[in-house]
């Protein structure tokens, strides 16, 4: 009787059958758990190129041109671009110089003639001047809200309080911010910001019967214990 082949499982201990069921980490037949390899559906997703690091990474190689190329083209000089600038037909136009030099090596880069850069740059100013006309208008009609609530609430004796405002306004700022202030529409036609500023401007005003007949006179305490009294009605 000749001995059995070398490696051959003993009779009675055949092989396994391949798995059926749900088996290992990823618990389905037949394909590696986490720790798998190459094509592991199991295996963590990568983390990004970078790392969640601050600093960008360097451009691929292949991005670089290929030996050989010739260089990139020169950025043209100050006196290229002012002479651009200057051949530029401006006559009707109102525009800012340095925005337009900052855009003259674009301009330049491209082929583009003074002509051609005038049809560009006209057709932005007009753009921003209809920008700007739009947000004028928005703010008109912000300020005729403001001062239609203002005159509703203040009723007949908005004179007073606009006088009274403008006094304490003047005190509280100083005339020179304050004739800044008054400037700023929205602001100063405010219905709190008069409300505020007349009830500071009666504390501060002269009597004309200082020391006399019962008369407060001007009132000299510091000027934040005035400012807290007016804030308190006193």
């Amino acid at each position: 009787m000749s001995d059995p082949a070398p490696n051959t499982p003993p009779p009675g201990n055949a092989p396994p059958a391949a798995p059926s069921g749900p088996t290992g980490p990823t618990g389905r037949a037949g394909l590696p758990g986490p720790t798998g390899g190459v094509g592991d559906i199991g295996a963590p997703t990568p983390p990004p190129a970078n790392n969640g690091s601050l600093f960008t990474p360097p451009p691929a190689e292949g991005n670089a041109p290929p030996p050989g190329s010739p260089p990139p083209p020169a950025a043209p000089d100050q006196a290229a671009i002012d002479a651009f600038v200057t051949a530029i037909p401006s006559k009707e136009l109102n525009f800012d110089e340095a925005a337009v030099k900052a855009l003259a090596p674009g301009f330049l880069k491209h082929g583009l003639k003074p002509e051609q850069a005038k049809e560009l740059i006209a057709s932005y100013c007009a753009y921003q001047q209809a920008q700007q006309q739009a947000a004028a208008e928005a703010e008109r009609q912000a300020v005729e809200q403001i001062v239609a609530k203002t005159k509703a609430e203040l009723g007949a004796d908005l004179p007073t309080f606009v006088n009274d405002a403008s006094r304490g306004g003047a005190a509280f700022f100083g005339p020179e911010l304050w004739g800044q202030l008054v400037n700023a529409t929205a602001f100063v036609n405010d219905v709190r910001v008069i409300k505020a500023l007349a009830q500071y401007g009666r504390s501060v005003k002269t009597d004309d019967g200082a020391g006399t007949g019962g008369g407060h006179g001007q009132d000299n305490r510091p000027f934040a214990d005035r400012w807290i009294a007016s804030s308190n009605g006193q």
